[in-house]
Order: structure tokens, then C-alpha cells, then sequence
């Protein structure tokens, strides 16, 4: 590793994803709760607003078919000044008119009826489906944001930290290179001290001995025995 540091320099790229994350976790939720919103919607429009209008409309309608038929009976009733019943045309078109708003009016109500049970049961599949979803947006990834700013704090906690000066923490170890140079060292002086030993032992073996090989009085050892001495 460079003592300079661990190479990381710009945390403007893992703020800007941290940005970008919480972003989406938000336009998410919100898409989310947007969609949950309006299926709940719809349910309320099926089954409040349509569904009591067109039960309006079906008593509004058939009050119009009865007050047609009225009129039809009445104007069958009716008898001309020649003897004949008048003309029942218009009361005939106003009938079947009423009679055909009656019958939308029966048919929206079935539909309004088969799609609400449709739907709610739909409903509750998606929000099954979407609930690991909506619990990861609100739980999780909100955790995980957080995770984030919290390395991004330690990253720059650590950009701002100055780095050991390792020559002065290694100030009392030897270098390698000392350390390898002393076996070699070691191993000249051994052989020096080899090659002196048998110089030593020969000084040390003629010494106390005199040239014919007698000891030699500073030696320590017993003078020769003189001739009135020797039997």
C-alpha cells in the first residue's frame, strides 16, 4: 500500500449515487402509494358513486316507462270525432325510448356489480403481490441509504487522516539490507578465525620446551638431572 494513502480521493461519485438512491426510494414509494390510491378509487367510484347513480337512474327510468304506457293508454282510449281511434305514433316512439334508457339503466347496475367483485378480488391480489415491495421501500432500502452515509463518513474520516511515516516507525528495526549482509559478516569472521587456531596451538606447543625438547625453566618443569645425579 502507498504510504500516501489508499488511493481513494473523490467521494463526490458515492455521494451522488447516495442522492440518486434516496431519489428513487422516494419517487418509488410515492409511485407505489400512488397506484394503492387509485385502485382504492376506483372500488369507492364502483361501488358509491356509480352504483347509487344508476340505482337513481333505473327508479327515474322506470317511472318514465310507467308514465309512457300511461300515455299510450290513454291516447288508445281516445276516440276521434270519425269514429276511429287517433294516432298513437308518438306515444309509441316516446315508450320504446323509455323502455330502452330503462334497459341501460339495468345494464349498468349488472356491470357496475360484476366489476366490483372483479376488482376487489383483483385488489387484493396486487396488494398481496406489491406488500415485499412496499416493505422493502420502507424498511430496507431506507436502512441501506443510511449504511451508505455512514461508509462515505468513514471514507472521509479516513481521506482526512495522515498517513504513519513507516521510516521512523522502523527506526530501531534493522533494514534488510542489514539484514542481509550480517550472515555474510558473520560467516567471514568465523573463517578468519578458523584459519588463525592452528598458528595458536603451535605457539602454544613449543612453548616451556628448549631446542632439544627439553622443558625450559620458565616453563615450569623439572630441570634435567645432572651427570653426579645419574646413576
Amino acid at each position: 500500500m502507498s504510504p500516501e494513502g489508499a488511493g481513494i480521493s473523490n467521494l463526490e461519485a458515492l455521494e451522488r449515487f447516495r442522492a440518486a438512491f434516496l431519489e428513487f426510494i422516494h419517487d418509488a414509494s410515492n409511485a407505489l402509494g400512488e397506484a394503492d390510491t387509485e385502485v382504492d378509487r376506483v372500488q369507492v367510484w364502483l361501488d358509491g358513486d356509480q352504483k347509487i347513480h344508476w340505482q337513481q337512474e333505473f327508479r327515474r327510468r322506470s317511472e318514465e316507462v310507467a308514465r309512457a304506457k300511461s300515455a299510450l293508454y290513454r291516447k288508445q282510449l281516445t276516440v276521434s270525432s270519425k269514429d276511429r281511434p287517433p294516432s298513437a305514433v308518438d306515444e309509441k316512439k316516446a315508450l320504446k325510448k323509455a323502455q330502452a334508457r330503462l334497459e341501460e339503466a339495468e345494464t349498468k347496475i349488472k356491470r357496475i356489480k360484476h366489476w366490483s367483485v372483479n376488482l376487489g378480488r383483483e385488489a387484493a391480489r396486487y396488494k398481496a403481490a406489491t406488500s415485499s415491495l412496499a416493505a422493502v421501500l420502507d424498511r430496507e432500502l431506507p436502512a441501506a441509504a443510511e449504511t451508505l452515509k455512514r461508509a462515505i463518513a468513514a471514507i472521509e474520516q479516513y481521506l482526512h487522516t495522515a498517513a504513519p511515516d513507516l521510516r521512523h516507525l522502523l527506526g530501531g528495526i534493522p533494514t534488510l539490507e542489514g539484514a542481509a549482509l550480517a550472515p555474510t559478516a558473520s560467516l567471514a569472521s568465523m573463517k578468519r578465525s578458523l584459519a588463525a587456531e592452528p598458528e595458536d596451538e603451535t605457539e602454544s606447543s613449543g612453548e616451556g620446551q628448549t631446542d632439544d625438547g627439553a622443558p625450559s625453566p620458565e616453563s615450569g618443569g623439572a630441570p634435567p638431572p645432572s651427570e653426579e645425579s645419574r646413576p
